[in-house]
């Protein structure tokens, strides 16, 4: 008999809030030929692997997730699972080979998985990154573990900030402090606050979280050792020269890449950050951080003495730069988004040929207006005074003609002009 609906919703929400454990699922037994299978796509796929030579790192690094995955999936629940899985090991086993005929996409693809652009390396650096302390947030709902702000440690406010990182629309400390998406009733002396209410708590506190994870999908890891007090290792310390390396060309085996894949590697660089702790930051401190740093707390909830703890570091403790050999994406209207988009010759002729294209459009709207003043010219030239207002009556006689001043105006007036 199977269970009812309703006790289904409920152990579901038991199993999501942790109250009770997850039930493991039974294996199945798999058949002779399934075992087969598998084991020729394991072999093949670390066949394949074994053939790039040129990065040791991505070589060593697909070579472990192989292994891990099929370990990992040595018990299947169902044979439609065991099919999923088969199909994503095949998918793998393509790209690697894609990538070992050449093929820039595939390459691109696999470095962001090596190099903890995307995938579960990158989530295990930002949960390091995620792990430093940071003053308590401020609680929003009463008697409620969950009903607290997202924190932003200092090197996590850095990485969102930093104008060498975010290059396209980094992130304003403003911003942390107040998100964009929360309405005017967030603050209770605002017209909306008095003519609608207040804004819920609960509501301030899902915009809250929400814009913040919106963060996360965004920002970018650093690689190697950042340093400080609260370290954050990423991958290994020589990484990033490991990089530069590859992007100049050297392979790791003493091969000469070629151009495109000189390329690829770059454009690794211009995603990936290189952030040093530094123990003298300089600059005046920021407001907005300050408001961070010191969050309010409600009376009765953590007591006064927490709001008076402050960050024992800031992000002005860090500092980052990108590799000048990286490529990054261009901006779509304003031209290189930051210096190292690309070559001096190259950035300079773009920023001639914005100024020739700003130039012809001043120069084309000019044209017109001259045209325009031409055309009336002629119009007064080749009509009379008295031809040109009664065509002007005749054409548009809801718009009254402009009033004209001189000696001739005040003969042609009304008041001299008599009807008979």
């Amino acid at each position: 008999m199977s269970t009812p609906y309703h006790i289904q919703l409920i152990k579901n929400r038991l199993i999501r809030i942790g109250a009770i454990d997850k039930p493991k699922p039974t294996s199945i037994e798999i058949t002779r030929l399934q075992r087969i299978q598998t084991l020729a796509l394991f072999r093949s796929a670390l066949r394949e692997t074994k053939k790039i030579k040129h990065d040791t790192h991505l070589r060593d690094w697909f070579l472990e997730w192989f292994r891990s995955s099929f370990k990992k999936n040595k018990q299947v629940a169902s044979d439609e699972l065991l099919r999923t899985k088969l199909k994503r090991g095949a998918r793998e086993l393509r790209c690697i080979r894609n990538l070992n005929a050449g093929s820039i996409t595939d390459l691109d693809r696999a470095l962001k998985y090596a190099y903890a652009r995307v995938g579960p390396s990158r989530h295990e650096i930002m949960q390091r990154i995620l792990s430093q302390p940071s003053p308590p947030a401020r609680h929003l709902i009463k008697n409620d573990p969950r009903g607290s702000l997202p924190r932003y440690p200092a090197l996590l406010r850095h990485l969102l900030t930093n104008q060498s990182i975010n290059t396209e629309s980094p992130v304003d400390m403003s911003k942390l402090v107040r998100p964009p998406t929360l309405p005017d009733r967030a603050d209770p002396t605002s017209e909306d606050a008095h003519l609608l209410g207040p804004l819920p708590q609960r509501r301030e506190k899902n915009i809250h979280w929400r814009y913040y994870n919106t963060l996360l999908k965004d920002i970018r890891m650093p690689l190697g050792s950042v340093g400080g007090p609260y370290d954050v290792a990423g991958l290994g310390t020589d990484t990033f020269s490991r990089l530069e390396r590859l992007a100049k060309g050297h392979g790791d085996d003493g091969s000469k890449l070629g151009r495109a894949m000189k390329r690829a590697y770059r454009r690794i660089l211009g995603i990936t950050p290189h952030t040093k702790y530094i123990d003298d930051p300089k600059g005046p401190p920021d407001r907005d951080e300050d408001r961070l740093e010191h969050p309010e707390v409600h009376d009765g909830e953590n007591g006064t003495e927490d709001g008076k703890q402050s960050a024992t570091l800031s992000a002005r403790n860090y500092v980052t730069r990108i590799s000048p050999l990286a490529v990054q994406r261009i901006g779509r209207f304003n031209g290189p988004s930051n210096p190292h988009t690309m070559p001096v010759a190259a950035e300079k002729w773009v920023q001639r040929a914005l100024q020739a294209d700003f130039e012809e459009q001043q120069h084309l709207r000019e044209t017109a207006r001259k045209r325009v003043i031409r055309k009336k010219m002629s119009e007064r030239a080749w009509f009379g005074g008295d031809e040109l207002r009664q065509l002007g009556a005749l054409m548009a006689p809801e718009i009254e003609p402009e009033a004209e001043t001189g000696p001739d105006a005040r003969a042609q007036s009304p008041s001299s002009v008599s009807i008979y």
